[in-house]
Protein backbone atom coordinates (compact mmCIF):
# COMPACT_ATOMS: atom_id res chain seq x y z
CA UNK A 1 0.00 0.00 0.00
CA UNK A 2 1.29 3.43 -0.89
CA UNK A 3 2.17 5.89 1.81
CA UNK A 4 0.32 9.19 2.05
CA UNK A 5 3.39 11.09 0.85
CA UNK A 6 3.73 8.81 -2.22
CA UNK A 7 0.05 9.23 -3.01
CA UNK A 8 0.37 13.01 -2.55
CA UNK A 9 3.39 13.12 -4.87
CA UNK A 10 1.45 11.15 -7.49
CA UNK A 11 -1.52 13.52 -7.18
CA UNK A 12 0.69 16.60 -7.47
CA UNK A 13 2.43 15.08 -10.50
CA UNK A 14 -0.90 14.36 -12.19
CA UNK A 15 -2.10 17.88 -11.43
CA UNK A 16 1.08 19.30 -12.98
CA UNK A 17 0.54 17.24 -16.12
CA UNK A 18 -2.96 18.73 -16.36
CA UNK A 19 -1.49 22.25 -16.24
CA UNK A 20 -2.29 22.90 -12.57
CA UNK A 21 0.06 23.88 -9.79
CA UNK A 22 -0.10 23.32 -6.05
CA UNK A 23 -0.53 26.32 -3.80
CA UNK A 24 2.04 25.45 -1.09
CA UNK A 25 0.47 27.88 1.39
CA UNK A 26 -2.78 25.91 1.33
CA UNK A 27 -1.59 22.35 2.03
CA UNK A 28 -3.35 21.36 5.25
CA UNK A 29 -4.51 18.30 7.11
CA UNK A 30 -8.05 17.07 6.60
CA UNK A 31 -10.48 15.87 9.29
CA UNK A 32 -8.92 12.40 9.19
CA UNK A 33 -5.42 13.96 9.10
CA UNK A 34 -5.06 13.17 5.39
CA UNK A 35 -3.43 16.03 3.50
CA UNK A 36 -5.65 18.52 1.72
CA UNK A 37 -4.17 20.56 -1.09
CA UNK A 38 -5.30 23.60 -2.98
CA UNK A 39 -4.64 23.70 -6.72
CA UNK A 40 -4.11 26.73 -8.89
CA UNK A 41 -6.01 25.99 -12.09
CA UNK A 42 -5.33 27.81 -15.35
CA UNK A 43 -8.33 29.55 -16.87
CA UNK A 44 -9.08 27.12 -19.69
CA UNK A 45 -11.73 29.47 -21.09
CA UNK A 46 -8.99 31.82 -22.23
CA UNK A 47 -6.48 29.22 -23.32
CA UNK A 48 -4.72 29.35 -19.95
CA UNK A 49 -3.94 33.06 -20.01
CA UNK A 50 -5.56 35.67 -17.85
CA UNK A 51 -4.89 38.51 -20.30
CA UNK A 52 -8.41 38.30 -21.77
CA UNK A 53 -10.43 40.85 -19.75
CA UNK A 54 -13.76 39.24 -20.64
CA UNK A 55 -12.73 35.86 -19.27
CA UNK A 56 -14.35 34.16 -22.26
CA UNK A 57 -12.52 32.45 -25.08
CA UNK A 58 -13.46 33.26 -28.67
CA UNK A 59 -16.05 30.99 -30.23
CA UNK A 60 -14.61 28.38 -32.57
CA UNK A 61 -15.00 28.99 -36.26
CA UNK A 62 -17.94 27.28 -37.90
CA UNK A 63 -16.71 24.66 -40.36
CA UNK A 64 -17.53 25.39 -43.97
CA UNK A 65 -19.56 22.74 -45.73
CA UNK A 66 -17.70 21.14 -48.63
CA UNK A 67 -18.75 22.21 -52.10
CA UNK A 68 -21.14 20.01 -54.03
CA UNK A 69 -19.57 17.47 -56.38
CA UNK A 70 -20.75 19.38 -59.48
CA UNK A 71 -19.18 22.61 -58.21
CA UNK A 72 -15.91 20.86 -57.34
CA UNK A 73 -15.78 19.35 -60.83
CA UNK A 74 -16.52 22.65 -62.57
CA UNK A 75 -13.81 24.40 -60.51
CA UNK A 76 -11.29 21.66 -61.26
CA UNK A 77 -11.99 21.82 -65.01
CA UNK A 78 -11.84 25.63 -64.96
CA UNK A 79 -8.40 25.36 -63.37
CA UNK A 80 -7.32 23.14 -66.30
CA UNK A 81 -8.29 25.71 -68.95
CA UNK A 82 -12.05 24.98 -69.03
CA UNK A 83 -11.76 21.75 -71.02
CA UNK A 84 -11.73 18.19 -69.68
CA UNK A 85 -9.60 15.93 -71.86
CA UNK A 86 -8.00 12.51 -71.61
CA UNK A 87 -4.72 14.32 -70.88
CA UNK A 88 -5.99 16.15 -67.78
CA UNK A 89 -8.71 13.83 -66.49
CA UNK A 90 -6.53 12.35 -63.72
CA UNK A 91 -5.60 15.79 -62.44
CA UNK A 92 -9.23 16.94 -62.56
CA UNK A 93 -10.45 13.84 -60.69
CA UNK A 94 -7.83 14.32 -58.00
CA UNK A 95 -8.55 18.03 -57.63
CA UNK A 96 -12.34 17.50 -57.53
CA UNK A 97 -12.04 14.47 -55.23
CA UNK A 98 -14.19 12.35 -57.54
CA UNK A 99 -14.09 8.83 -58.97
CA UNK A 100 -14.33 8.05 -62.69
CA UNK A 101 -17.88 6.73 -62.15
CA UNK A 102 -18.90 9.95 -60.42
CA UNK A 103 -17.31 11.92 -63.26
CA UNK A 104 -19.44 10.15 -65.87
CA UNK A 105 -22.67 10.83 -63.98
CA UNK A 106 -21.86 14.46 -63.19
CA UNK A 107 -20.66 15.37 -66.70
CA UNK A 108 -23.94 14.01 -68.12
CA UNK A 109 -25.84 16.17 -65.61
CA UNK A 110 -23.78 19.24 -66.53
CA UNK A 111 -24.39 18.74 -70.26
CA UNK A 112 -28.14 18.24 -69.69
CA UNK A 113 -28.25 21.40 -67.54
CA UNK A 114 -26.41 23.44 -70.20
CA UNK A 115 -23.36 23.95 -67.98
CA UNK A 116 -21.06 21.92 -70.26
CA UNK A 117 -20.84 20.84 -73.91
CA UNK A 118 -19.02 18.19 -75.91
CA UNK A 119 -15.99 19.72 -77.57
CA UNK A 120 -13.79 17.78 -79.98
CA UNK A 121 -13.05 14.09 -79.59
CA UNK A 122 -14.04 13.09 -76.08
CA UNK A 123 -13.41 16.54 -74.61
CA UNK A 124 -15.94 18.36 -72.47
CA UNK A 125 -15.95 22.16 -72.25
CA UNK A 126 -17.37 23.91 -69.21
CA UNK A 127 -19.78 26.81 -69.83
CA UNK A 128 -19.47 29.23 -66.93
CA UNK A 129 -18.67 32.85 -66.19
CA UNK A 130 -15.00 31.83 -65.96
CA UNK A 131 -15.10 29.84 -69.21
CA UNK A 132 -16.60 31.66 -72.17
Amino acid sequence: MKSASTAMAALIGAAALAGCSVNPDRVTGGPDQSPLISLNLPDFRTGGSSSDPTGVAAAPEVPVAPAAAEDRLVSAIEAQGCVLTSANVDSVLLSANLTADELRVITEQLVEAGRAELSGEGAIRILSTNCI
